[in-house]
């Protein structure tokens, strides 16, 4: 519930945010971490988000929080290219992977305006590769998405719950000092929870690509334009997808 897991990051010093879209929608900012940790439609308290198991209540939440572990909330995040130099610091050594703290908490701020809700970060790290340090801001602006089939009078909605936002990220170079050539990108993670399927939009044919995990090819369907998965298997899953267009 909604209620219940603000109340909780409450309780262990992790306040997050309610954004209210005008169309009801609930999206619930955690500046811990800069992460997108819920959303849920009009008069719903299920989330469409995975969040932390710890998180069910402050007891667990208090003792996660505390550890040395990596303190994935859970939600859509925020991560850094290439892996390589931002993700195994003891290149060229790849046996540890290692995510940087200044960028996952971070040091995220909420501001609040009339545009809606923005989480701002700035890090600084160091490239693996070239040992080239760079600072960076990272920013990411949460507005309305109004429902992109409230216009649709043919189809039959009844019973289909909606919720959404607009989500804007981007990646400001504030100082490099080292090899000036060095390319940065930055590009978004949502975690689920299982069940149900995935439907991804794209512009041209997607080809999608098994990080890690076992995936059953029986559950992708691609077309042109749409990449389906349905979500059911067993254990941790991480696929990337890009599309040509």
């Amino acid at each position: 519930m909604l209620e219940t897991l603000v109340e909780t990051l409450g309780q262990v010093g992790k306040p997050a945010h309610v954004y209210r879209s005008p169309d009801g929608t609930a999206v619930l900012l955690l500046p811990y971490g800069g992460r997108v940790l819920g959303l849920f439609a009009p008069q719903s308290g299920e989330n469409f988000y995975w969040t932390h198991p710890a998180l069910q209540t402050a007891a667990t939440a208090r003792e996660f929080y505390a550890s040395s572990d990596w303190h994935n909330s859970g939600g859509e995040r925020t991560w850094l290219a290439p892996e390589l130099d931002f993700f195994f610091p003891d290149y060229p050594n790849r046996d540890r992977y290692w995510q940087p703290r200044q960028l996952d908490p971070g040091d995220y701020r909420l501001i609040s305006d009339q545009r809606g809700r923005r989480l701002v970060n700035r890090l600084e790290c160091v490239l693996s590769r070239t040992k080239t340090t760079v600072e960076l801001e990272i920013t990411k602006s949460i507005s309305p998405a109004l429902n992109p089939l409230r216009h649709e009078f043919q189809l039959k909605l009844s019973g289909l719950a909606y919720a959404g936002y607009s989500q804007e990220t981007t990646l400001t170079v504030l100082a490099c000092r080292g090899d000036p050539q060095v390319q940065v990108g930055l590009w978004n993670l949502i975690q689920m929870p299982h069940g149900g399927e995935l439907l991804v939009a794209s512009c041209g044919r997607a080809f999608p690509a098994i990080v890690f995990g076992t995936v059953d090819g029986q559950d992708f369907a691609i077309g042109d334009h749409l990449a389906c998965y349905r979500m059911r298997a067993r254990g941790e899953q991480k696929k990337i997808g890009r599309a040509h267009v």
